[in-house]
């Protein structure tokens, strides 16, 4: 380690910080994903059942609650797949973090 410059052990502790900060980040997205899918099953089958109640509920709003789960659901399925983008941006900068550590490794090996 003597012979390594300060600089490139900077430079790799850099990079395992930003791969821990990354990691924590792909983590917490992914139980938000996890969320929003439980939750999106579950507007589903609200609305399946709204839908099957149709002909036997005499209520005048039902068409209106029908609509808004439908409205409730579109929501859910964009906040789904923002959530999924992110994560997918999250892997890959997860993914050159851990290539720029494997260079800094390289450098120092190569000092």
């Amino acid at each position: 380690m003597k012979n390594t410059k300060p600089f490139t052990r900077n430079k790799i502790q850099r990079a395992k910080n930003r791969i821990a900060r990354e990691e924590q980040k792909l983590i917490k997205l992914g139980q938000e994903e996890w969320k929003i899918e439980l939750d999106l099953k579950a507007q589903l089958e609200k609305l399946k059942q709204l839908e099957n109640s149709s002909e036997k509920s005499n209520e005048p709003d039902h068409q209106k609650n029908i609509e808004k789960a439908k409205t409730q659901i579109a929501k859910t399925q964009e906040k789904l797949n923002k959530t999924k983008t992110e994560v997918a941006l999250s892997t890959k900068t997860l993914n050159d973090n851990e290539i720029a550590l494997k260079e800094a490794r390289l450098e120092k090996s190569g000092s």
